[in-house]
Order: C-alpha cells, then sequence, then structure tokens
C-alpha cells in the first residue's frame, strides 16, 4: 500500500505542477525542470525549499514529491506562496537570484546543503532566514541547534510537522565565518588527516562497486573508517603557525613537529556529533581552533561522539578566536562542513580566518 500511495501521489503532483509548466523527473531522484515562461514566476516565492535528492541514501528525493504535495494545500503557504526546488537542478546564477526573492528558504539534506546555500547566501545582496530539515549523514548545525535528529521525514505527519515548527519559529542569530574572504561556512573548517579522510570518502563513493552496497549512514559510516585506517600515517609538514586575535591580545602558536589536524568550529559538535567544544556558542563572534598533534588525541577526540564519559585529552591545544592566520608549510587537504574543499584552497597556505556575518536562522 505504501509504494502505491507514493505513486499515486507523484501523479497527483505532476498534475500539479504541469498547471504551471513545472516538470518534475522521479527517474534517479526527484528533479525539477522549469519551462521558460515559469521561469520568473517560480523565483519570485516568499518561500523556498531546496532539497538535496541524493540526501539520506535517497530519502531526499522522496520528500522533494511529498513537499510538491504538501505546497499544495498546506495553509500556512496558500497558492503560490512557495516552490520547492532541487539543488542538482539550480545554476549558480538561479540559486542566487532564488535566495535574493524569498523570505524563507527551507533546507532539505545535510551540512553539505546547508553549508552550499549559505555559500550563496554571502553572495547576494539579501539573506532571507533559513530553515533546515536534516537528512544528512552527520547533521551537526541541526544537532547543535537541538532540532530532531532521528525524525521519519518521509512520514506525511512528521514532514507536516516540521514545517509548521519551522514556520512559526523564532529564527536567532547564526555567525557565518570566511576563509580568506572567499569561502564560507558555519560549522567547521579543517586541515589534515580528517580532510583527506573525506575527500577519499567523496572519492570512493563515485565508485561503481560501493554503488552496489546498499546505501545508509551505516555504509557511510564504514567507508568513513576505512578510509581513516588507509590514511592513519598522514600528518601536516611542519611548521604549521596560527596566530590569534582575542579579546584585544595577539597570540602565535607555532608547531615545529608534524600535525594530524587543525580544526576550526563554529559549532560545540563536528563530524557527526563529536563534542569537541562543549561551551561554544553560534553567534558571539567568536571560534574555536583545535590542533590534534597525535593520531591517539584524534581517536579520543572522535570516541567522545560515542562515549559520553569522554573528554578531550591532555595535551590537545584548544584557543578561542576573534580573528586568526594560519600558515602551513605547503597544499594540505581541508574540508568545509563535511565538503573536501582540496582543489579550492590547496594553493593558499595562509589562510585568514573571520566572522563575515550572521544569518537568521529557524530552529
Amino acid at each position: 500500500m505504501s509504494r502505491l500511495r507514493w505513486v499515486l501521489e507523484m501523479v497527483e503532483t505532476s498534475r500539479y505542477l504541469n498547471k504551471r509548466k513545472v516538470y518534475v523527473t522521479f527517474a534517479g531522484g526527484a528533479s525539477i525542470d522549469r519551462g521558460l515562461e515559469a521561469g520568473v514566476e517560480i523565483m519570485q516565492r516568499k518561500y523556498a525549499f531546496i532539497v538535496n535528492p541524493a540526501s539520506g541514501a535517497g530519502e531526499g528525493a522522496q520528500i522533494a514529491a511529498m513537499l510538491m504535495r504538501i505546497v499544495k494545500d498546506h495553509p500556512r503557504l496558500g497558492e503560490g506562496e512557495a516552490a520547492v526546488f532541487t539543488v542538482d537542478r539550480l545554476s549558480e546564477d538561479e540559486m542566487i537570484s532564488l535566495i535574493s526573492e524569498s523570505e524563507m528558504l527551507i533546507a532539505v539534506g545535510g551540512d553539505g546543503t546547508v553549508s552550499q546555500l549559505i555559500s550563496r547566501m554571502m553572495q547576494s545582496k539579501r539573506t532571507p532566514a533559513l530553515g533546515v530539515v536534516p537528512v544528512g549523514t552527520s547533521n551537526d548545525l541541526a544537532r547543535a541547534l537541538g532540532a530532531p535528529l532521528r525524525a521519519d521525514f518521509t512520514d506525511d505527519r512528521v514532514l507536516r510537522a516540521t514545517i509548521d515548527r519551522l514556520l512559526s519559529a523564532r529564527p536567532i542569530l547564526l555567525d557565518i565565518l570566511a576563509i580568506n574572504g572567499r569561502f564560507f561556512f558555519c560549522n567547521y573548517f579543517s586541515m589534515g588527516f580528517d580532510a583527506i579522510i573525506v575527500s577519499d570518502f567523496a572519492q570512493m563513493r563515485k565508485s561503481r562497486w560501493i554503488r552496489l552496497l546498499p546505501r545508509g549512514r551505516f555504509v557511510n559510516n564504514l567507508i568513513y573508517f576505512l578510509m581513516g585506517v588507509k590514511n592513519a600515517g598522514f600528518r601536516l609538514s611542519p611548521p604549521v603557525v596560527v596566530s590569534i586575535e582575542y579579546s584585544g591580545a595577539e597570540k602565535r602558536l607555532t608547531f615545529d613537529q608534524p600535525v594530524r589536524a587543525v580544526i576550526v568550529t563554529n559549532l560545540p559538535v563536528y563530524a557527526g556529533g563529536t563534542r569537541i567544544n562543549p561551551g561554544a556558542r553560534l553567534d558571539d563572534g567568536r571560534f574555536e581552533i583545535t590542533v590534534v598533534e597525535t593520531l591517539f588525541q584524534f581517536i579520543i577526540v572522535i570516541l567522545t561522539r560515542f562515549l559520553r564519559f569522554l573528554t578531550l585529552p591532555r595535551g590537545i591545544v584548544q584557543v578561542r578566536a576573534e580573528r586568526a592566520e594560519i600558515q602551513l608549510h605547503g597544499p594540505a587537504p581541508c574540508q568545509i562542513d563535511g565538503e573536501a574543499a582540496f582543489d579550492a584552497l590547496s594553493a593558499d597556505h595562509l589562510l585568514k580566518i573571520t566572522r563575515w556575518g550572521s544569518i537568521r536562522i529557524a530552529v
């Protein structure tokens, strides 16, 4: 019955969209094509749902189909007040235009989807409020905001209740940090061991052999573990120099021995719930830098995700900053909010971290 209901929902959704010259393709995931005459009309909506159809082991595609129907009859959204888009069908210019024309964006996906939206928001003349339906692997931002993480968003009642909550929520401020004024993040940015794992994970997922495996968080975590074993010997070449400004004072830390990772965080959690800095705030204009020097330290840091009684190991270096510069000896693998950024940042040996601004985010 559930399969029949899903098919009927898609048929109903297609009829609704055809009236507006908007076409939905469900093969291989829900994606949206817009007729030329409908393009401008769609961009000018009060609410815009931005869905990553690949998130949640494909749940995003099903949620996109459900949202098409919910948008049609939801009492808070109204006729013509909202539209649904998927990230794979929006160009750079279209996404920025959509952001500038909307009053609220609701991202359906993981931290990578949210990061992609925030990066475009920083390029827009206007920044709408942002809501999140967490359907990713890590969901660190949603975790830090206290949003429900284990909800079944493919359940119609749960999805509707989540939309109601986001539309009624009073937004709070979330700091946005910048790297060299060109790259933006709200969760974390790191270089080293964890970043090369993320990079290899992204490459591994493209393998035809991996595609034969069942999709889901368990398989993702297993691949992360295997990539960690593969790169167990990776280190950042010395020297690594971290210079910070905090409360009017300046401090310089030099690491003359190889280090495993340098992690810049805006949230109390990192990498799927690792409690890297429980006292961190999202809106205080400050961020934390953690330097992990040994493999043992890194393992303990990650284990805080699973073992609540663990705390960060002795000897780990943590500092709070309002501005920072990180000087690397050479190119290093980097990640931004869980997405590999090696190609974008490999040429920059001097990384300047600043607070760029803030956005309103619904909880």
